[in-house]
């Protein structure tokens, strides 16, 4: 007979149902974190062999998204599968955040295929199985005429990119001398204008022509872009009235609300004086600004000369890099940084701010290098000019000791000190022990080591971290 149940008793309440990867075997669970939290690449088999995992496992593999360029492979068939892919999987687009394309600057030309670098992989494993982000997160895409509508289509279907990298050919005026300038600019702007989730853009150019910064402007009009990095902008042709006269034309009101308030010029090499009419006319303040100058750069530049460019900014920029800006005679002379006052993180180059050892600096000196709320200075070690400058020498290491001192006296909130030294100085092996590398000239062997660890000893008591 059933056994009778008193309806007044509490049911006990049904226990949730466990996700389904839960009830996988603790090892196979194991090892799929392991292969996710290593690289996206060794997933594969897992999520083809285990259905569930592959709903799973499928989108994270579109959030970052690297189409380039390849002279030997183009391997067309690739970007058909994934072309597919997105059509027949309307949700998998809007996984995607980061778009990269890279397009060549070398023509497609006839080659026999036993003239091409064999890609290890056969057209029906393509086919079926495609991925990505498989192998070195490459697509190969060889420049060919008939390429873009095939990445036009792609990025239609993206529309949650935040972030969109080009690298290729974006010489903008130069359209008469390499056609591939105008499809991959017009890529550009189509991919802008089908992307109303972007929020940073980064542009590259290759070789010849003129990236310059007012046109890129020109194409993010009506966004809501807030970084933007320009590597490799050309010195602009155009006097100072015509640039004054652009720059003049745009307006905050032709961007969205938070506008482009974070500038990176890498390989800048751009006139000063066309420099500062850029920082002068900017559309908004800006709170973050990188300045990298290219090793070829001709013309003159210093500190001094910066910080008047800088004056519409000085309230607002939180973090600002400024590495080697020019040769041997711009350097020792300062820039007065101790009226930016929201300036947290202040990055400088050691061969810029140090004109001869031994240094003589003193509390004026450091006190220029000191806004009062910084957080964090970065030296970097590296430049254009490489010579003792490029070794982390106990010098430099007085001089941070010198610069730490004066913020403590100044009761600067400075919390870190980060140095960027050529990777060749050393670097620790899994083991933790200790991999010594010195100049090809130099007398003895200089244990870099040594410095950084009784740098931090000496710092860590004041309060500062030291990295590196």
């Amino acid at each position: 007979m059933a056994e009778h149940q008193n309806p007044t008793e509490p049911q006990e309440p049904a226990k949730p149902q466990k996700p389904w990867i839960l009830d996988l075997p603790n090892e196979l669970l194991t090892e799929i974190l392991e292969l996710y939290a290593a690289s996206l690449e060794p997933t594969m088999p897992v999520i083809f062999t285990c259905r569930r995992f592959y709903q799973v496992g499928l989108p994270i593999h579109h959030q970052r998204l690297k189409l380039s360029s390849s002279e030997l492979s183009p391997l067309k068939d690739r970007m058909k599968v994934l072309e597919r892919r997105l059509q027949e999987g309307p949700t998998l687009g809007p996984y995607c955040r980061d778009l990269c394309i890279y397009s060549n600057d070398t023509e497609e030309t006839d080659t026999d295929s036993s003239d091409r670098v064999d890609s290890g992989s056969d057209d029906s494993y393509l086919d079926d199985n495609f991925w990505p982000n498989s192998g070195s997160n490459d697509i190969d895409l060889t420049y060919n005429p008939d390429n873009f509508p095939f990445l036009r289509n792609i990025a239609s279907h993206l529309p949650k990119v935040n972030s969109l990298e080009i690298d290729g050919c974006l010489e903008i005026d130069g359209e008469s001398y390499c056609p591939k300038n105008k499809d991959t600019w017009n890529l550009f702007r189509f991919c802008v204008a089908s992307m109303p989730s972007l929020r940073t853009v980064s542009l590259r150019r290759h070789f010849s022509g003129e990236l310059e910064v007012h046109k890129v402007l020109d194409a993010l009009k009506g966004t809501s872009v807030r970084r933007l990095t320009l590597n490799g902008d050309a010195s602009s042709n155009s006097s100072i009235e015509e640039l004054t006269s652009r720059y003049s034309l745009i307006r905050i009101k032709d961007f969205g609300p938070s506008c482009i308030t974070e500038l990176i010029l890498k390989m800048h090499d751009e006139r000063p004086e066309a420099t500062g009419c850029l920082l002068g006319n900017w559309p908004q303040p800006l709170t973050r600004l990188t300045i990298k100058n290219s090793y070829l750069k001709s013309t003159y530049m210093d500190l001094p000369m910066l910080g008047p460019m800088l004056e519409k900014h000085k309230d607002t920029l939180v973090k600002l890099s400024i590495d080697t800006l020019s040769s041997e005679e711009g350097r020792g002379k300062l820039c007065d940084f101790s009226a930016f006052r929201a300036l947290e993180e202040l990055e400088l180059a050691m061969y810029q701010i140090v004109a001869h050892w031994p240094a003589e600096f003193g509390e004026k000196e450091y006190g220029l290098l000191l806004p009062p709320n910084l957080s964090v200075f970065k030296l970097i070690i590296t430049g254009i000019c490489k010579d003792n400058y490029d070794h982390f020498d106990d010098q430099a290491g007085s001089w941070l000791r010198g610069f730490a001192k004066a913020a403590v006296r100044q009761k600067i909130p400075l919390r870190k000190i980060a140095i960027d030294v050529p990777v060749l100085l050393g670097k620790r092996n899994k083991m933790n022990s200790f991999l010594v590398w010195h100049k090809e000239d130099a007398p003895e062997i200089d244990i870099f080591w040594d410095r950084i660890e009784a740098l931090e000893k000496d710092l860590g008591s004041m309060g500062i971290k030291v990295t590196y």
